[in-house]
């Protein structure tokens, strides 16, 4: 509660998890932004992670340069009325599970393209994405921080996304949904693509049927891809046993 979205507070997130647990080494799974934590988390620390699978992101989307300004000025502008109407204490909206499913339903098929995510995937997102009525155990309201829907103050410009992607090292796990957008153009798609295959020889990209969140919707079409990735012995020094064909 009380945070933006700002990617340098999550990788001192993921960092302090890792001392917590005190782990040495671990392998990063990430959808979408998670995704994106992961593999710049993984060009930050390589020593601490051993393999790392972006589903449905292939980086942190750049910004041109002259575009940097006006959006940073319209992201300060949201934030402060966004800090105006929590401090209000205004009413709180509740709605029963059903109805909560259903708007959620709506708003990711039109952030994320009419077919993106099923309604049962909803429901097990909605797990954790809403908080009982304290009173009325049949009503529910959101669990997420307002502050969440600030937009990124901060941007980076392509040459930054495809440093960070330049020191990815780790066996690298990029799968693509068909049915998603690139979340930037198809050229920086592209660049950074071939940035990936350019600096490390550990890098797979896939793509399969599907929207943003094929991974709730169809986890079995991509498991079993993720599953011999990470058993994957990427250090195998047999050429015929290091190679990974799945098609």
């Amino acid at each position: 509660p009380g945070m933006q979205y700002k990617m340098s507070d999550a990788f001192t997130f993921i960092r302090q998890v890792l001392d917590h647990l005190k782990w040495d080494k671990c392998c990063i799974v990430g959808h979408s932004l998670g995704a994106g934590m992961g593999m710049w988390y993984s060009a930050l620390f390589p020593e601490q992670i051993e393999k790392v699978v972006a589903i449905d992101l292939a980086s942190f989307g750049s910004m041109s340069l002259q575009k940097h300004v006006s959006v940073s000025r319209k992201s300060v502008k949201i934030a402060v009325d966004m800090h105006k109407k929590l401090a209000s204490g205004g009413k709180i909206p509740y709605y029963n599970f059903e109805d909560s499913c259903g708007r959620a339903f709506m708003a990711a098929n039109v952030l994320g393209g009419l077919g993106s995510i099923t309604k049962e995937s909803v429901e097990i997102l909605m797990k954790r994405g809403l908080v009982k009525h304290p009173e009325k155990e049949d009503l529910y309201t959101w669990s997420a921080d307002l502050r969440l829907r600030i937009p990124t103050t901060f941007n980076m410009v392509q040459e930054v996304a495809e440093e960070y992607g330049s020191k990815i090292s780790c066996p690298h796990l990029l799968i693509k949904a068909k049915d998603s957008s690139k979340y930037t153009t198809d050229e920086n798609f592209e660049r950074i693509l071939k940035v990936y295959r350019n600096h490390n020889p550990n890098f797979i990209y896939r793509e399969f049927e599907g929207g943003h969140h094929l991974h709730l919707n169809t986890p079995e079409l991509i498991a079993p891809t993720i599953n011999k990735f990470l058993e994957k012995d990427f250090a195998d020094p047999e050429p015929e046993k290091s190679q990974f064909d799945m098609i």
